[in-house]
């Protein structure tokens, strides 16, 4: 019932204007009787093409990157609360109603009814066709504004048409805004007013003002003035009688406040709890810290009227800016056209702007007094005035005067000239705009993966919680669940704070020789700063480098802060104290070291606002606790309720001069949630050890002991294999994801695929073990087995049928790797119960499959109707006997290789110590392989069958070598190297791995080129998932700028790039090894060189070749000796060749 009053309500609202307005369209025809109808259908037409205008710029916004961005800032637009606030249905928890005061009533009905009629799982989506209704509707009404106006059908529909492509629209289009939302009420009294300007007021007329002015207050409360003006114009030109309109004003403002606020009430009372009450002073008063900054002082009010004039029609390219920070008081990667500078803008695009501005003048010159133009003038004139003083980036407010800007040209006097003029000036600002989408399309990209930049730093087989997280900001939590930590330096004579630069993208972000160590270099004025983090056994290690980049010979003044206090990556929202301790110099919590410093600061200011403090070290103010005493601020030099605390350091560099200060972060801190409860209590993990850290100061000395320590150790992961080739980025990749992979075999084995967002999947944790043996990680693949066979079925909530499989491939590659026979014969009983596993999960699909998977009992579900539709195309009279289990709710094929490409290693691993036992698994080999080809010769080897598995699992299976005609679905199936197959990028690389292995080169080096590029990837070697991800627990910790559907770094991904380069480079093939399939042609030039030293399931392989103009040199050892030989594969046009090689010699090759 309630759902039905909720819908009645807003629909009732929406919908009435509507057929009033219809309603007036056929009392004020005149002579016509069909003009009324000619209205109708023409405002319909041109609000359906409207709204598909609005859709096709959706669906330009995808869904993954706006997670990333919105979080941060694209011109300071609250997408994800918007999106909140319309699709969480009967929700008003957050919906911001002091400002936007029945957003929900009006707008959560709507979207819900949307998110019935169109099958889509995407509440951006949702959001996005809810204002793509509400603009379509502003379009309808404007086009009906503008034909009562002019009574020129043409002339209003190029003033829509106007509209629809300028930036503002294009803008509010791609993302869901509120001003987007507002643009049918902001519109609504005027196109009342056109239609009714000519006659008396009537009740109609009254009404309609009405229900505009409930709408205009109820989607934003300062659009109120929009209707009460109009409605106040009316009167004026109406009545003509000052008490009496007085009366008729108050009258109407009264009753609209009254209407509003019963339905604020009833909306928090009854049908949307948690919404707040917008009447209410202290609601009011919140809103404040959303007043225009006048960052540029006098010039504030022309670059407003630059904004509305211009900027909503004639789109410029964004820049990125510091506005944000100012704003919210923390680290924000904001896009902003606010801060554009005259000199950022092409002359091109300046002209168009001077001449739209010429010719909105232009046309406004005419009888600007009259009573078809005062409502329109006074509307723009309340929206300069208010944005004088309210918010900034005024494109997102766009919606609030746009159609009101374009109407102005509607009640132009009409000509020929004047319409063909004003069809040029649209087709230009289309064209612009277009550019301008396509800009801002790109730098979004770049700011999400920007966004994205958050690396754990951490060793080797420590706790989950024993990680540092370090973001784009230098922002970084010392543990999961700790607190946070924000370095700033301030150039005091440029008055530059390094922030600014990382804001604005202006910093570099890389890693300490292909190490974990990640380094960000930013610019305070002229100072240098690098900011490094190295990994401790018992925290995180930070040096700050600072240094000079001018030559001016004059010492400069900088000023250091250090901001400690809840705001981190990975922090805890739980309140801590904090303390500085000057004998022991470092920083307490909770009777706990939480940082050791190398130098004292020369101040120390508490304060429980984080922004406070945040906004001094942005400004770089100086020595307030003196001035605290003076001024009797709220900041202290005694802590008093101190949740956060910042240090100062007063610094004085001279040309060729550096300072370096160092910072140790224990592991000190206790992991806890925002209640301050035990982190591993929640989330199911062992306490974490406790790490002892030392208490004394932190001299230079032991700093630099600790770094080297650090690098020591994470050198040491790459020892066991080598790489020289043409390409650096090559190196530098494979070492630099082999370090995160071995980084994530935690203290007992454990392999999350991401830590916090995931635990351990058995699928993803194969992959990455496979990555770790091809590294020469053999303990740390050892551990992670172990941990695996503890735990078979970790990851989905369901049992996976392809769980045993990938243990006992995995184990087997474990095996071949290692040849460690002392493992071996420990893991014999858990290798038969695995292939015992497999053959129990075999079923004709009609019944459930009972399986006893090393001691932990699951049920393969039945799945009847795929088994009858197989059995029924096949003609068989029993249903295929398979493994019926899934892989995230599919992948029949995929199941089935796994589970076979298992058993063939339970054969091999069995045959070194039973060949009878062996022989016997053999025989039940053959009978499920012979089923599977039967199945594939069903589905005519479409390998493509699994919807969601894109055939990845063939090549680890190496099917091609059991049933050779698999490998004809990739030979014949063309592959365009530079277009993904999936946004899942583990997906992705999985099929070109396909590719590779059937012979196509360009698989292998372009799709990992198209990896190596990626900004996160280029920067510190990190790939997500590609697609929204897990939450995992992020909603117990405080970070509300990050999205926590990124999963990063991916395990899955990051194993899926470092196997494709390792077999582009040599790959195993059915008892032989393929060298050179898949690096670049041009590596074969004239004078290239490459080496490289790798594990392989025969030893260690050593390779060696040098091009000369006519010959190839190619050198190659190898520890083992393949069955069926070495080969390399050759570029030759047209296709590849491959010659075969003999170890231990020195092949000469001659070039045709």
């Amino acid at each position: 019932m309630l759902t039905f009053l909720r819908i009645l309500i807003s629909f009732t609202l929406l919908g009435a204007p509507i057929l009033l307005v219809m309603f007036a369209i056929f009392k004020a025809r005149k002579i016509d009787r069909l003009e009324p109808m000619c209205v109708i259908l023409a405002a319909a037409l041109l609000g359906m093409g409207a709204f598909y205008w609005s859709l096709f710029l959706a669906k330009h916004l995808p869904e993954y990157i706006p997670g990333n961005l919105l979080k941060n800032l694209v011109l300071q637009m609250d997408v994800q609360r918007v999106v909140r606030t319309v699709t969480e249905h009967w929700n008003g928890e957050g919906s911001r109603t002091t400002v936007h005061p029945l957003m929900p009533l009006l707008f959560q009905p709507v979207a819900h009814t949307v998110s019935h009629l169109v099958p889509s799982n995407s509440d951006l989506r949702i959001a996005q066709l809810t204002t793509g209704m509400f603009m379509a509707l502003s379009a309808s009404l404007l086009f009906i504004a503008a034909y009562y106006y002019s009574r020129r059908y043409a002339w209003a529909a190029i003033v829509v048409f106007g509209y629809a492509l300028s930036f503002g629209y294009i803008i509010l289009s791609t993302f869901p805004e509120s001003s987007g939302l507002a643009t049918y009420s902001v519109i609504l009294p005027y196109t009342i007013y056109a239609l009714h300007r000519e006659k008396p007021i009537g009740r109609i007329e009254r009404v309609l003002y009405l229900l505009a002015g409930l709408l205009s207050i109820g989607v934003t409360t300062s659009n109120f003035f929009h209707a009460l003006m109009v409605y106040a114009i009316r009167l004026w030109y109406s009545m003509r009688q000052k008490l009496l309109i007085l009366f008729h004003l108050t009258f109407y403002a009264v009753s609209v406040t009254f209407i509003a606020a019963v339905l604020s009430v009833l909306q928090r009372k009854v049908f949307y709890l948690g919404s707040e009450y917008w009447f209410l002073p202290s609601s009011v008063s919140a809103e404040t810290r959303w007043l225009a900054l006048w960052w540029d002082g006098m010039f504030h009010p022309l670059r407003v009227l630059i904004q509305l004039l211009v900027y909503s029609v004639v789109g410029i390219r964004l820049s990125f800016t510091d506005l944000g920070c100012q704003i919210e008081g923390i680290p924000i990667l904001q896009l902003s056209a606010e801060t554009v500078k005259l000199s950022d803008i092409s002359v091109w695009r300046i002209g168009i702007m001077a001449l739209f501005l010429t010719m909105v003048i232009f046309f406004s010159r005419s009888k600007p007094f009259s009573p078809d133009r005062v409502p329109l003038f006074w509307g723009l004139g309340y929206s300069i005035l208010l944005h004088i003083v309210y918010g900034n980036e005024l494109l997102l407010y766009s919606g609030h005067w746009l159609p009101v800007l374009w109407l102005i040209f509607a009640t132009a006097d009409y000509s020929r000239l004047r319409i063909l003029a004003l069809s040029c000036m649209i087709f230009l600002i289309a064209y612009n705009n277009r550019t301008a989408f396509k800009e801002m399309y790109q730098q979004m990209n770049v700011a999400s993966a920007y966004a994205s930049l958050q690396i754990p730093v951490g060793l080797p087989l420590q706790h989950e919680f024993q990680r540092a997280y370090v973001d784009w900001a230098g922002n970084f939590s010392p543990g999961i669940g700790s607190n946070g930590v924000l370095l700033s330096v301030f150039d005091v004579d440029a008055q530059s704070s390094n922030l600014s630069s990382l804001v604005e993208h202006r910093a570099t972000h890389t890693l300490l020789r292909e190490l974990p160590i990640p380094i960000i270099r930013s610019e305070a004025g002229s100072v240098l700063v690098e900011q490094s983090w190295y990994p401790l056994s018992d925290g995180v290690l930070v040096r700050v480098r600072l240094g000079r980049g001018d030559a001016s010979k004059e010492r400069k003044k900088i000023r250091v802060y250090l901001l400690v206090g809840n705001r981190g990556p990975t922090s805890s929202a739980y309140r801590r104290r904090y303390q500085w301790d000057a004998v022991r110099q470092c920083v307490m919590s909770d009777s706990q070291i939480a940082i050791r410093c190398s130098v004292s600061p020369d101040f120390v200011l508490y304060h429980p606002d984080y922004r406070i403090l945040f906004n001094i070290m942005l400004e770089g103010k100086g020595n307030l606790e003196r001035q605290a005493r003076d001024t009797k601020t709220p900041f202290r030099s005694i802590p008093n309720n101190a949740t956060n605390l910042l240090l100062g350091w007063e610094l004085i560099i001279a040309v060729g001069e550096e300072k370096i200060l160092w910072l140790h972060c224990p592991y000190s801190l206790p992991a806890l949630s925002s209640e301050g409860v035990p982190l591993y209590q929640i989330v199911n993990l062992s306490p974490p050890a406790d790490t002892h850290p030392p208490k004394s100061r932190l001299t230079e000395s032991e700093a630099i002991s600790l770094a080297q320590k650090s690098v020591q150790t994470l050198t040491e992961i790459n020892k066991a294999i080598s790489i020289t080739v043409p390409s650096r980025e090559w190196r530098e990749g494979l070492h630099g994801a082999i370090a995160h992979l071995a980084q994530s075999v935690q203290h007992d084995g454990r392999i999350p695929v991401t830590p916090i967002n995931y635990g351990v999947f058995i699928r993803d944790a194969a992959y990455m073990v496979y990555a770790l043996l091809i590294a020469g990680q053999y303990e740390y693949a050892k551990l992670a087995i172990d941990y695996m066979l503890r735990h078979p079925w970790e990851g989905r909530r369901y049992p996976e049928g392809d769980a045993a499989g990938h243990l006992l491939w995995v184990m087997h590659k474990y095996w071949l790797f290692t040849r460690d026979e002392t493992w071996l014969k420990q893991k014999l009983p858990a290798i038969r119960n695995l292939a015992r596993c497999i053959m129990d999960m075999r079923s004709d699909g009609m019944h459930p499959a009972e399986v006893n998977l090393l001691g932990q009992k699951r049920t393969i579900p039945a799945s009847p109707r795929l088994a009858q539709q197989l059995q029924k195309k096949a003609g068989r009279i029993f249903p295929f006997y398979l493994n019926y289990g899934t892989m995230d709710q599919g992948g029949l094929l995929y199941v089935n290789l796994v589970s076979l490409t298992g058993l063939r290693g339970a054969v091999d691993m069995l045959n070194e110590f039973s060949s009878e036992e062996a022989s016997n698994l053999r025989h039940i080999l053959q009978d499920y392989l012979q089923e599977f080809t039967n199945l594939l010769e069903t589905i005519d080897y479409d390998l493509s069958y699994d919807k969601r598995g894109y055939c990845f699992a063939t090549w680890p299976a190496q099917i091609h070598s059991v049933i050779p005609k698999a490998r004809e679905y990739f030979v014949k199936t063309g592959f365009d190297s530079q277009v993904p197959i999936s946004s899942w990028k583990y997906l992705d690389m999985d099929y070109a791995h396909n590719f590779l292995i059937a012979g196509h080169r360009s698989a292998g080096y372009r799709v990992v080129q198209r990896y190596l590029n990626l900004y996160t990837f280029k920067m510190w070697k990190l790939l997500d998932e590609g697609g929204p991800s897990s939450q995992g627990y992020w909603k117990l910790l405080s970070n509300p700028m990050w999205n926590p559907e990124v999963a990063i770094p991916h395990g899955w991904s990051i194993a899926s790039l470092v196997l494709l380069m390792r077999d582009a480079l040599v790959y195993e093939d059915d008892g032989s090894l393929v060298l050179l399939s898949g690096i670049p042609p041009e590596w074969f030039g004239a004078g290239k060189k490459l080496s490289y030293s790798l594990p392989t399931e025969y030893g260690l392989l050593r390779v060696y070749m040098e091009c000369k103009e006519q010959n190839i040199i190619l050198d190659v050892e190898i520890a083992g000796s393949p069955p069926k030989g070495i080969s390399a594969v050759l570029p030759e046009t047209p296709g590849e060749r491959r010659v075969r090689i003999t170890p231990g010699r020195n092949v000469i090759l001659r070039m045709r």
